[in-house]
């Protein structure tokens, strides 16, 4: 506190709007080269990359989100990792990507990524710590994270609002160079209704892979819940658990007596299931649909061993 009293108003409000962080030539104008030199040896500030500095002994991540963007400049915006932290998303940082407006350079330096924008991305920005759209960062991270890690930042960002998926397809199919654009229209294409990766694999391993009908996504069939995959022809459910806890476990018992109840059977397979035991759980699901009047054939995939059943 004594140290922000020393400082000028001025330099205090400009720390406010930059969540604590100033570039060195906002200091000089302000406090002058003495006083930042004592504030560094005495830890009261400190260096959080060439150039910027935190009004804190030890800057944060939120520091470095800040440095990243004032490098950047005017116009410039967060990307990637950094844009999907500055949203509310659960992730780490391992590098701060910032776009910066075309034709506009920046020297990289250690933890830093500096882009300049060609496709429109600072054209939708948001936030007091500007980001591109969620959209763009997921589709500008499609090549540098395997599938399933892609699909569950994506469903988490859908779960909560945070992006539209039919944006995210228009966007990414909109690019004129998009790594692993087939697969990635495939996937935006499954993901429709669905919330988790397990959900997807389920889709994808058991259901697709085998023939099976695809069920309804995230249906309420009473009043306060909503069920993983519904077939509502076959009055049957298929709940998908990723994690287990006693608040969830009581919960999920309710519902599934209540539906129980209403005539509709439940399957329930963990995760284990879907991605050790796809073909067993297909084949499982399959007899389930046949005794309720399904009249398909599960097909064998190509993981199926040879000697198994087919429903």
């Amino acid at each position: 506190m004594k140290t922000r009293r020393r400082i000028p108003a001025a330099l205090a409000a400009l720390l406010d709007r930059q969540g604590g962080t100033a570039t060195r030539q906002q200091v000089y104008d302000t406090l002058g080269r003495g006083a930042l030199r004592r504030l560094l040896a005495e830890g009261k500030w400190a260096r959080v990359t060439p150039g910027t500095y935190a009004a804190c002994p030890a800057p944060s991540l939120e520091h470095r989100l800040w440095a990243g963007f004032l490098i950047g400049g005017p116009g410039s915006a967060l990307g990637g990792w950094a844009a999907l932290h500055a949203a509310g998303q659960q992730v780490s940082v391992p590098v701060v990507d910032v776009w910066s407006p075309d034709r506009v350079r920046r020297e990289p330096r250690p933890g830093y990524a500096f882009h300049s924008d060609g496709l429109g991305r600072l054209e939708h920005t948001s936030g007091s710590l500007p980001r591109i759209r969620l959209e763009d960062a997921l589709l500008d991270l499609v090549g540098a994270v395997d599938l399933d890690e892609w699909v569950n930042l994506t469903t988490s960002a859908a779960r909560e609002r945070r992006i539209s998926l039919l944006r995210l397809r228009s966007s990414g199919l909109g690019r004129p160079r998009m790594p692993r654009r087939p697969l990635l229209r495939e996937v935006l294409a499954d993901l429709t209704g669905i919330e988790s990766t397990l959900e997807w694999r389920y889709h994808c391993d058991v259901e697709r892979a085998h023939g099976l009908p695809p069920g309804e996504r995230q249906k309420s069939l009473s009043s306060g819940t909503r069920s993983d995959v519904v077939h509502d022809a076959y009055r049957l459910i298929v709940e998908l658990d990723g994690l287990c806890h006693t608040n969830a476990v009581l919960r999920d018992l309710a519902r599934d007596n209540t539906h129980t109840a209403q005539g509709q059977s439940t399957l329930r397979y963990g995760s284990l299931d879907v991605r050790l035991r796809a073909c067993a759980v297909a084949a499982q699901v399959a007899q389930s649909l046949q005794v309720r009047a399904w009249p398909g054939t599960m097909r064998r995939c190509p993981r199926c061993p040879p000697s198994a059943p087919m429903s």
